[in-house]
């Protein structure tokens, strides 16, 4: 379970960083880490502080609760599917409201078809 929230909160980071147009190194400058430090984040190697998990969330503009599967899931979860309901978020929460609808419109239709 450790090693699975691990990978999700580095693939949050990740997706994150990325939507926002961020290197490692303009964030790590951001939030006070070092990009050596936010590298060894993102590939799960090590796991950030709840200061570090606080100062991304802000800087990313991030819920701190973006970093934290549902626990159900995560147990079940491969590191794959964690990794795509991650950068699935990310888009999504740059998504307007309308965008976002017909988005939904679609995960329903493709749903169907795959039951």
């Amino acid at each position: 379970m450790e090693a699975q929230i691990k990978i999700h909160i580095a693939q949050t980071i990740k997706s994150a960083r990325q939507q926002k147009g961020f290197t490692q190194q303009e964030l790590g400058e951001l939030i006070g880490r070092t990009s050596e430090s936010l590298s060894n984040i993102e590939r799960a190697k090590s796991i950030p502080s709840v200061e570090t998990l606080i100062a991304l969330a802000a800087t990313l503009d991030l819920p701190v609760s973006a970093f934290f599967p549902e626990l159900e899931q995560s147990s079940e979860a491969s590191p794959k599917r964690m990794r795509l309901e991650a950068e699935a978020s990310g888009i999504i929460r740059n998504l307007s409201n309308r965008t976002l609808e017909t988005a939904i419109e679609q995960l329903e239709a493709l749903a169907k078809i795959s039951s």
